[in-house]
C-alpha cells in the first residue's frame, strides 16, 4: 500500500502504473486467412458488477460513460450492460491494428462488423510480444450483419397485415349488416 510522503510542504502519493503494452493484432477471413481490411476492432474494459461484454453491450469512452446508480438486474439484461470503450481502430490494408492496453488485465475484444459475423472474444487477456491473429467468419449471401439494429426508413410506405385487413373487411361487413337492418326496421 503506498504510504504517503511530504515534498514541498504537501502530502504526496507516488503511484506507479505499468506501461501500457502495443500490442499488433491481426485480423484475417477464417478459412482463407485472407486480410479483413477496414474491420472495426474494439478493446472494452467490462464495468464492475455487469456480464460479460457482448454485442449488444453498451460501449462509451472514459469521458462519456458515467458512474450511475445500481441498475435493475432485469434491464442491464435487456441493455446488454456497460464496458469502457478503451480504444476503437480500423485495420489496415494487410487486417492489422495495433491496440494499446494495460498489461495483464481481462478485458474484451469485439469485432462489431459490418462485413463479417459480429464477434466477442471475453475475457481477452495477452502477454506482451504474443502474435494475435483473430480470425472473423465473412458474411455469407451479401446480407450485411452488423451489432447495432438498422433503422427502417421513416418514409416507406406501412403496409398493414393480411389479419389486419381481414378484420378490416369483416368490421365493415358487420357495419353495412348493421345499417341494412336499421333501414329495413325503420321502413
Amino acid at each position: 500500500m503506498p504510504v504517503p510522503r511530504e515534498r514541498n510542504g504537501e502530502q504526496v502519493i507516488d503511484v506507479a502504473l505499468p506501461k501500457p503494452i502495443e500490442q499488433p493484432v491481426r485480423v484475417v477471413f477464417e478459412g482463407t486467412s485472407t486480410p479483413a481490411a477496414g474491420a472495426v476492432v474494439e478493446l472494452l474494459r467490462p464495468w464492475p458488477g455487469h456480464e460479460p461484454v457482448t454485442l449488444r453491450t453498451g460501449a462509451q469512452p472514459s469521458d462519456k460513460l458515467r458512474a450511475q446508480a445500481d441498475e435493475a438486474p432485469m434491464m442491464v439484461a435487456f441493455t446488454g450492460g456497460r464496458a469502457l470503450l478503451l480504444q476503437r481502430a480500423s485495420t489496415d490494408a494487410d487486417g492489422r491494428v495495433t491496440l494499446r492496453m494495460p498489461p495483464g488485465e481481462g478485458l474484451a475484444l469485439r469485432l462489431p462488423g459490418p462485413g463479417h459475423q459480429p464477434r466477442v472474444e471475453t475475457p481477452w487477456q495477452i502477454e506482451r510480444g504474443a502474435a494475435v491473429v483473430e480470425r472473423i467468419v465473412p458474411v455469407v449471401g451479401g446480407a450485411d450483419r452488423r451489432c447495432t439494429p438498422r433503422v427502417p426508413d421513416a418514409t416507406a410506405p406501412i403496409a398493414p397485415s393480411p389479419s389486419a385487413r381481414s378484420s378490416s373487411t369483416a368490421r365493415r361487413a358487420a357495419t353495412d349488416s348493421r345499417r341494412a337492418r336499421a333501414r329495413t326496421a325503420a321502413a
